[in-house]
């Protein structure tokens, strides 16, 4: 479970690195995160809290607009092979995986790090 949980953490450092580049193309402003729910990954500073009903859904601070989760557990098959543009029949393994995938996709204005009002769209994953 503590394998599965840091799998999870790393993909979504991996996904907040991601959607901070896109936000800085499309407007040049990076915008401000929520404060506090912050965890450190290789000396960078990640805000977003659990998916629990009550607490903050966005990952943007000062932010208006649409936040759509989907929160995803299950299992599945370690597969091998196939690939090549579906070329190839992949063959289970037959080893399991757990997995615990929390997504976010934001829509809106927004108050960038230059103290002015943006509008754009984000994705954490």
């Amino acid at each position: 479970m503590v394998q599965t949980a840091a799998g999870v953490a790393l993909a979504g450092v991996a996904a907040g690195r991601g959607s901070r580049a896109l936000a800085q193309a499309a407007t040049g402003v990076s915008p401000k995160p929520i404060p506090g729910g912050g965890f450190e990954y290789e000396g960078e500073v990640f805000h977003v809290y659990d998916y629990i009903p009550g607490n903050e859904p966005s990952t943007i601070g000062d932010f208006r607009g649409l936040v759509a989760i989907n929160h995803l557990q299950g299992e599945g098959t370690v597969t091998r092979g196939g690939g090549g543009g579906g070329i190839g029949t992949p063959t289970a393994t037959g080893d399991r995986l757990v997995y615990d995938a929390d997504m976010r996709i934001m829509r809106g204005l927004y108050v960038g790090e230059d103290g002015r009002e943006h509008e754009g769209t984000f994705g954490f994953i």
